[in-house]
């Protein structure tokens, strides 16, 4: 029998055993491990009555297919994040309590405008929101620091990783944390201070029940399905869950409506070597499902035009001009789309962008980016090569997607200006991305296709392509979907900072959300694929998969 040291065993090396040989000691020690961190994030969300159940799912999912967790590092993290996107889909059928009880303070902003305090009493409900805004090792790192008050060196260990870098990712936790909590109305809160906070937090969450840890090994090895846990405890209505193939075991996707936001869940299969492993695992992963559509009538599409993109110079020394961004018309015409110019606020009377709208947006009145409202009514907003963004388009186009419309963003809005800047997130947000950079190869690159989907049609089939990236790629939120991944990260070039963190990737093709609005990834060069007929089919498929219309 292998001996399985707690306190000398990574969490990588507990993460391979487990994925290796289903050991069920490893599973044991990851349980023992982080049992309370888990319990203590579900009862603060759902309450007590479902903190068990919850607690279940969550093991289940990683006992099933522990190769869901990227990077070994980040296992606490996951962790987290998998228990708040259950907590999300049971919270459906109690939304109207759980918003007086778990969003109090978000909601005293948005009705007075007035800052929260800083009491760990109303820092404890946001915290599980404010932590889904942290990368996986930055979310491991605070949460075994602070929440599980181990020392640097114990969050070194368990990660593999230096005490130098552990003390590093909490610094950057506790700093991104800090800049949640403002979103959500927290008034200016120290980073100092926030750390004895989440150690309050945490010494106040009630212990899990005893029995509790032997439920989870014993249901988990026995392979008893989460979805009979769930009817046998009367939550089948709160936990969608979907088989995989003929294994009894749960992959969740968490659809809520919280405080009327929309967010569609999934955990997404992955494995450290997405060459041998991800077309296999990609077979039996539900991708995301767009909206039911609504009405009919054709797509109401919005696509952006930049005068500020247009008028700026390449690297060849002349303006983009609009090509770039006008192509995408063509490529999208069918008879089931109508095409609607967006442009930026005060450039209606520029004589070059009024010739280009006549000419391929004819007899269209153009909208306004700074109109939310407008924005509001389209069914999917393109934006195609529209590397400078204006500060004050941001904003908008923010709301309107975080408020539900879709966006397709090809090329990476807003990667030149204003950039993946720490202090100004939006171009980040809007690329459905947690962190992101812009980045390009010298040529054509290797990438692996992750997930066969309908967007893709006959490219799902394939194991590799061959494509040129170009565009905003980072680290994906653990419910977006990456349909396909740059092989060899060595071959990309950056125009921001270097990337020194492994939860990076240049996703050519990927599926996120901004809040309400879901958001499809096209990061690669126009001529990446053999032909323009692939290109216009993608790009059509994408649109309509958006509107929640069948793709075909």
């Amino acid at each position: 029998m292998m001996v399985v040291e707690t306190q000398l065993t990574s969490d990588a090396h507990l993460l391979r055993a487990l994925a290796a040989s289903r050991s069920r000691e490893a599973f044991g020690v990851i349980v023992e491990r982080y049992l309370g961190l888990v319990y203590a994030s579900a009862r603060r969300q759902v309450g007590e009555a479902m903190a068990e159940d919850l607690t279940q799912a969550v093991f289940l999912l990683l006992w099933e297919r522990p190769t869901r967790v990227r990077d070994g590092s980040s296992l606490a993290g996951w962790l987290i994040n998998a228990t708040r996107l259950a907590a999300l889909q049971a919270r459906r059928t109690e939304r109207r309590r759980l918003r007086r009880e778990h969003i109090v303070a978000a909601e005293r902003r948005l009705i007075t405008g007035d800052p929260v305090t800083q009491s760990t009493d109303e820092l404890a409900p946001l915290i599980d929101a404010a932590l889904a805004e942290l990368t996986p090792t930055e979310r491991s790192a605070v949460a075994l620091r602070y929440l599980q008050e181990q020392s640097l060196e114990q969050v070194a260990a368990a990660a593999g990783i230096s005490t130098a870098t552990a003390a590093k990712r909490v610094s950057r936790g506790l700093d991104r944390l800090r800049r949640a909590f403002a979103r959500q109305g927290v008034a200016a809160l120290p980073a100092a201070t926030i750390g004895p906070a989440l150690i309050e937090i945490g010494r106040r969450s009630a212990a899990p029940p005893s029995a509790l840890a032997g439920h989870v090994l014993s249901n988990a090895i026995a392979g008893k399905s989460v979805a009979s846990m769930a009817i046998a405890k009367g939550i089948g209505a709160t936990l969608m869950l979907h088989k995989l193939g003929a294994i009894a075991a749960a992959i969740l996707v968490a659809t809520a409506v919280v405080a009327g936001s929309w967010l569609a869940m999934q955990i997404v299969p992955a494995s450290a070597d997405t060459t041998t492993t991800a077309p296999a695992q990609a077979a039996s992963a539900p991708p995301l499902q767009p909206d039911e559509p609504v009405g009919g009538g054709p797509i109401r599409v919005g696509v952006s035009v930049s005068k500020l993109t247009a008028e700026t110079d390449s690297p060849s020394g002349k303006p983009w001009g609009y090509q770039g961004q006008t192509r995408i018309v063509s490529e999208i015409s069918t008879p089931d789309i109508e095409i609607i110019p967006i442009i930026e606020p005060g450039s209606a009377a520029n004589e070059a962008q009024v010739a280009e709208l006549k000419r391929f947006f004819p007899g269209k009145e153009p909208i306004d980016a700074g109109d939310v409202a407008a924005l509001r009514r389209l069914n999917v907003i393109v934006a195609n090569a529209y590397w400078m963004m204006p500060a004050d388009v941001l904003k908008p186009y923010e709301e309107a997607v975080g408020g539900g419309v879709n966006l397709l963003n090809i090329g990476g809005m807003g990667w030149a200006s204003p950039g993946f800047r720490s202090d100004n997130p939006a171009p980040v947000r809007l690329a459905g991305l947690l962190e992101a950079n812009g980045g390009y190869t010298d040529g054509p690159a290797r990438c692996d296709v992750l997930a066969p989907h309908e967007i893709l049609g006959q490219l799902g089939s394939l194991k590799t392509i061959t494509l040129k990236p170009l565009g905003a790629f980072g680290a994906l939120p653990v419910d977006a979907v990456p349909l396909m991944k740059v092989t060899d990260m060595s071959v990309i070039h950056t125009r921001g900072p270097a990337v020194d963190d492994a939860s990076y990737g240049f996703y050519p093709i990927y599926i996120s959300h901004l809040e309400r609005g879901k958001i499809i990834g096209i990061q690669f060069s126009p001529f990446g694929l053999s032909n323009r007929a692939q290109r216009s089919t993608l790009l059509i498929r994408s649109v309509r998969w958006l509107a929640g219309r069948p793709v075909e």
